[in-house]
C-alpha cells in the first residue's frame, strides 16, 4: 500500500534565529574563514551550520533561486552534485505538461519542482528516508502543496503497488556506484530502466529518461525501446545531461534536438537520424570562415546534417569543422575567420601571430591540443584561434583564425 505525503514543515529541521543570521552574514564568507572560525570557537559554529553555508554557496550558480532562501536545508554534497541545474531543469519542464507527473528518483527534488509548474499534481519518489523529509520540507517552504511524496519508497516497489496513470514518469537513475565512481553505461545505473520498462508504460505512456552526457547515444537507443526523441543539453556550450523521450508503442523516425543554453539565450538544432544516416557528406576545399559546431550538436553525431542545413562545406570526412565563403550569421556554434593555412611549424606561426599567445584545439589531428601548444612554443591567451586538422588532401595543416564578432 503506497502512503503519499503532503509537503510539511519538520520543526527538527527549522533553523534558529542565530543560525538564518549566521547564513546571511556569512553567505559569502571564503571557505578557509569559516573553518578557523568554527576551530577557534570565535562563535558558536556547528559542522551542520557550516555544511550549509558551504551548501548555499555551491547552489549560488547552479540553483540562483535557492539561494536567496536561508531557510531551506541541504542533505550531502552528492545529492547537489547530481541534481540537476536550474537552466536544464527549467528547460526540461517546458517540454511537458498535464495533469500528473511521477518523478522516480526524486533525489534532491529540483526537476520535480520545475515540473510541478506545468502540472496539476505530481508524486516523488524517494527511497532514501532522511532526503525525502528534507525535500519535503523544502517544499513546504517553495509552496509547492500540489506535489506529494512517497517517501522511502524504492522505484520498483513505487510502480509495483500504483494503482492510477500519469501523463509523464520522469526517471534520473544514480550514476554512481557503491565506491562513488562514475557510472556510463544505462544498465550500470540504479534503478536499471530496462527493469522497469514495462512497468513504467503501464501507468503512463510517456517516459523521460535523463541520463550522463558521456553516454553512447547510439547504443541506449539501440537497447531502449520507443524513443521519439533524444535531447542533447548544453549549458554555455558544456555538455551536461541527455534525455530520452519514450512514447508507448511508438515506432516512427527518431528526431534528435541539441539544446545550448546560454545567458539569455537558446541555441536550438534538430535532426532526424535517419536523414543523416542517408545524407551525402559534402566536403570541399577550406574557404574564407570557420565553423565549430557547440557542445551539444558535437555530441549529437548530427555532422552531415548541420552541414546541409546550413549550407556549409566540410573540410574532411572526419574533420567536424565547417567552411564557407559567405558568413552564415545564425550557426548554432563558434564563428572564425580564417586568416593564414601553414604546415606545423612554430616561426611561421609566430611571424602570422606576431607574438607567442594563441587559444589552440585540434581535430582529426594527431596528439593532443597541449602537444601542440607545446610544439609550436606558445601559450594560451590572445585573440588568434590555431586549429590543427586534417584537410581534404589528408595533410595535417593549421588554420590560423580569429573570431567573428
Amino acid at each position: 500500500m503506497i502512503r503519499l505525503t503532503k509537503p510539511e514543515l519538520d520543526i527538527s529541521l527549522c533553523w534558529t534565529p542565530q543560525e538564518l543570521q549566521f547564513f546571511e552574514t556569512y553567505k559569502d564568507a571564503r571557505k578557509d574563514d569559516i573553518l578557523d572560525m568554527y576551530k577557534n570557537k570565535e562563535v558558536q559554529v556547528t559542522q551542520k551550520m557550516i555544511h550549509q553555508v558551504f551548501a548555499r554557496q555551491q547552489v549560488k550558480t547552479k540553483l540562483p533561486f535557492l539561494f536567496n532562501l536561508s531557510e531551506i536545508v541541504y542533505p550531502a554534497t552528492l545529492s547537489l552534485e547530481q541534481s540537476s541545474s536550474q537552466e536544464t531543469a527549467a528547460y526540461k519542464a517546458s517540454l511537458f505538461h498535464g495533469d500528473l507527473f511521477i518523478d522516480l528518483c526524486g533525489g534532491l527534488g529540483i526537476d520535480s519542482y520545475f515540473l510541478s509548474e506545468n502540472f496539476s499534481s505530481g508524486i516523488l519518489v524517494e527511497r532514501n528516508p532522511k532526503l525525502a523529509a528534507i525535500v519535503s520540507h523544502n517544499y513546504a517552504l517553495l509552496n509547492r502543496p500540489h506535489v506529494q511524496f512517497a517517501c522511502g519508497q524504492d522505484a520498483s516497489d513505487f510502480l509495483s503497488t500504483y494503482e492510477g496513470n500519469a501523463d509523464l514518469i520522469y526517471i534520473d537513475p544514480a550514476r554512481r556506484n557503491d565506491h562513488g565512481g562514475k557510472i556510463v553505461k544505462l544498465g550500470d545505473c540504479e534503478p536499471n530502466v530496462f527493469a522497469l520498462m514495462d512497468k513504467m508504460f503501464a501507468i503512463s505512456g510517456t517516459v523521460l529518461i535523463k541520463t550522463s552526457p558521456l553516454l553512447d547515444i547510439q547504443l541506449a537507443v539501440n537497447e531502449l525501446n520507443y524513443v521519439k526523441k533524444v535531447y542533447v543539453i548544453a549549458v554555455e556550450n558544456e555538455c551536461k545531461e541527455l534525455l530520452f523521450h519514450l512514447e508507448d508503442k511508438y515506432e516512427g523516425d527518431l528526431d534528435i534536438q541539441t539544446v545550448n543554453l546560454e545567458k539569455g539565450k537558446t541555441t536550438l538544432f534538430s535532426f532526424g537520424v535517419k536523414e543523416e544516416k542517408e545524407a551525402a557528406t559534402v566536403v570541399g576545399e577550406i574557404k574564407k570562415y570557420l565553423y565549430e559546431p557547440n557542445a551539444a550538436i558535437m555530441k549529437s553525431g548530427g555532422f552531415k546534417s548541420v552541414a546541409l542545413q546550413f549550407g556549409l562545406t566540410k573540410m574532411h570526412t572526419h574533420t567536424h569543422l565547417y567552411t564557407s565563403n559567405e558568413l552564415v550569421t545564425d550557426f548554432p556554434g563558434r564563428r572564425f575567420d580564417i586568416l593564414a593555412i601553414t604546415k606545423v611549424d612554430a616561426r611561421e606561426v609566430k611571424s602570422i601571430i606576431q607574438g607567442t599567445k594563441a587559444n589552440v584545439s585540434i581535430r582529426n589531428f594527431p596528439g593532443s591540443a597541449q602537444e601542440l601548444k607545446k610544439k609550436l612554443s606558445l601559450s594560451d591567451g590572445g585573440d588568434f584561434y590555431i586549429f590543427g586538422i586534417t584537410d581534404l588532401q589528408d595533410k595535417k595543416v593549421l588554420l590560423i583564425t580569429k573570431k567573428v564578432v
